[in-house]
């Protein structure tokens, strides 16, 4: 197929660990199929050979029995930008398909909300102003065109790309027909494309783009974001340069089916009595980033504040920060009276 066999190398030890990435990829996928996903997935785009890059969309070269068959030829093209240009995972991408009746905008609408973690929603909007809309998207792109020149708006696609400075990538935003941006909360269709970075780190920056603006799953009507998505993206590839990259298996968490967790029963004691039930033993394979993405996901609810406006009245609240600092500081301490949010400051303060 082209690929370099280090690049091999690399993807067939991933897939051989017990990670619930691999676990999760191998269980949905065949084992040749699971591979190509993740050498496409994890190899830079000029290390990926030419007949899967983003400038070859056609429907030859390798055919995997992910999608093999008589496949409308529609949706077999809306797969291949999503996942050439944006770096979806095919397999994702195929699932979410199914939900967005033909339509290229919503099916990258969709595959965001699954990127972020946040459930389902109603892709049609209540009526809104088109004259209104049509003026906004005017606007921002007159704006964008005149603060980065080398940003260029495609008529036919209605996609305005604008090249990233400090990042080889470019921001991409869909003015679709049947979408309403800028005139709903909604999220806007929006993707990063680039010929260097590896697919996995172009969704890492369009899900830093979406946690910056839209920490809720929604924005503002009537206001842009091309402007802060930019300043977004270049601010997390600027941590990406100082950090290095994330785990692909932090970003592509929610992408991907969830690993079924192994049971382990534990043998009864050689006493010759039978015991009534055996032990199951599960074990939470998520990481730290990924407990913290679903906590800070959780704090965003209604529900949520609300609970955290009636903890505020709680005697130790004003103390938190204190005792936080005291626990990182000390490896033991004694603390008196009840003691049920000190866990839970502990927790908040992502640890």
């Amino acid at each position: 197929m082209g690929f370099k066999k280090s690049d091999i190398s690399a993807t067939l030890e991933a897939l051989s660990s017990n990670s619930a990435f691999a676990t999760s990829l191998l269980s949905t996928l065949p084992p040749l199929d699971s591979a190509l996903e993740y050498l496409l997935l994890h190899t830079p785009e000029p290390d990926i050979p030419p007949h899967f890059r983003q400038s070859n969309t056609s429907s030859g070269g390798f055919i995997s029995s992910a999608h093999s068959g008589q496949q409308d030829i529609q949706q077999r093209w809306m797969e291949d930008r999503a996942v050439k240009y944006a770096g979806y995972p095919r397999v994702a991408t195929k699932d979410a398909f199914n939900n967005v009746q033909g339509s290229f905008t919503a099916l990258f609408e969709v595959l965001l909300r699954r990127l972020l973690g946040l459930s389902p929603t109603e892709l049609r909007s209540a009526p809104f102003d088109q004259e209104a809309r049509e003026t906004g998207r005017n606007e921002e792109i007159e704006a964008v065109q005149s603060v980065f020149p080398a940003s260029r708006f495609d008529s036919d696609s209605s996609i305005l790309s604008v090249p990233l400075g400090t990042a080889p990538a470019t921001f991409n935003i869909m003015y679709a027909a049947d979408h309403p941006y800028p005139e709903s909360a909604r999220l806007p269709p929006y993707y990063i494309s680039s010929t260097a970075l590896p697919p996995y780190v172009r969704l890492h920056l369009t899900a830093e783009i979406a946690r910056a603006l839209f920490p809720n799953g929604e924005r503002s009507e009537g206001e842009g974001i091309c402007f802060d998505a930019i300043e977004a993206a270049e601010s997390a590839w600027n941590k990406i340069e100082v950090d290095g990259p994330p785990k692909i298996e932090d970003v592509l968490y929610y992408l991907l089916p969830p690993r079924a967790v192994d049971s382990k029963v534990v043998a009864p004691p050689l006493t010759g009595k039978t015991r009534p039930s055996a032990r199951v033993h599960r074990g939470d394979t998520r990481s730290n980033v990924q407990i913290l993405r679903e906590f800070e996901n959780l704090r965003s609810q209604k529900a949520y504040k609300i609970m955290e406006e009636q903890r505020s009245h709680l005697p130790a609240w004003a103390s938190q920060a204190a005792i936080v600092k005291m626990i990182q500081d000390n490896q033991v301490i004694i603390v008196v009276g009840e003691t049920g949010e000190i866990a839970c400051y502990w927790s908040e303060h992502g640890h």
